[in-house]
């Protein structure tokens, strides 16, 4: 009678369901964990890439500068590059400097790239930019184009900072990006004269807004410099 009544029981199939329950609603929590936190914590990972590449482009644009401006032969950076590809990209924009009497200088101006998942940081000109998948770009440090007002006497300094290289590129792991100074081409000075300047490439409508908040065009400036000083760049 004892075996019978055990045999009978409903105790054991209501443990055993219990059990499957409870590790269903377990299996179903860690799904919906996995489905939604992922993207949420690889977002981060990328941002938080991407804002740390910001700053080595920062410490990339100031190489530059000693390069091109301060007369440094060489200047090298090591950038971690992580999911993301290094390059260096040929003629990806044209500056033009022009006043009444036409074009005073045209540039086509290299740049230096990095780009993940469809955003993507470059120093070019001189100035550092980042583009979103959707084409709009801002800026994120100022090219070399700068007012000054010295003893009432207004100055306009235009320093474009030209990267002619050939295509190179580099995906993944630390990127040693090395700045080599190649020449420096004649500075035009200008007096009591006004200018425009006009940049048609990637990131034209950041360097529109920049010139635009810079440049007064209908200003009489009693000094323009116009500088180019061109530099090599290899990402080995």
């Amino acid at each position: 009678m004892i075996v019978k009544d055990l045999i009978r029981s409903e105790e054991a199939v209501s443990e055993t369901i219990g059990f499957i329950l409870i590790l269903a609603i377990i299996m179903i929590s860690i799904g919906m964990i996995v489905a939604v936190g992922f993207p949420i914590i690889q977002q981060t990972r990328d941002n938080s890439q991407f804002q740390n590449m910001e700053q080595s482009f920062m410490v990339l644009q100031s190489s530059g500068k000693m390069v091109g401006l301060d007369n440094a032969p060489i200047k090298t950076v090591r950038m971690s590059l992580g999911d993301g590809t290094m390059s260096v990209v040929p003629n990806t924009a044209t500056i033009t400097v022009s006043n009444g009497s036409g074009v005073l200088k045209s540039s086509t101006v290299g740049s230096i790239v990095f780009e993940m998942k469809g955003r993507n940081i470059a120093y070019q000109g001189g100035g550092v930019w980042e583009r979103f998948d959707t084409g709009e770009s801002y800026k994120i440090s100022d090219p070399r184009i700068s007012v000054s007002n010295i003893d009432g006497k207004m100055h306009l300094l235009i320093s474009i900072i030209n990267i002619s290289s050939p295509q190179s590129s580099r995906g993944g792991g630390i990127a040693p990006v090395s700045i080599r100074y190649e020449s420096t081409a004649n500075t035009i000075i200008l007096y009591d004269d006004t200018v425009a300047v006009a940049v048609d490439g990637d990131y034209s409508d950041a360097w529109t807004r920049h010139i635009n908040d810079t440049i007064d065009g209908a200003l009489t400036y009693d000094t323009i410099v116009i500088n180019e000083y061109v530099v090599n760049v290899s990402v080995a």
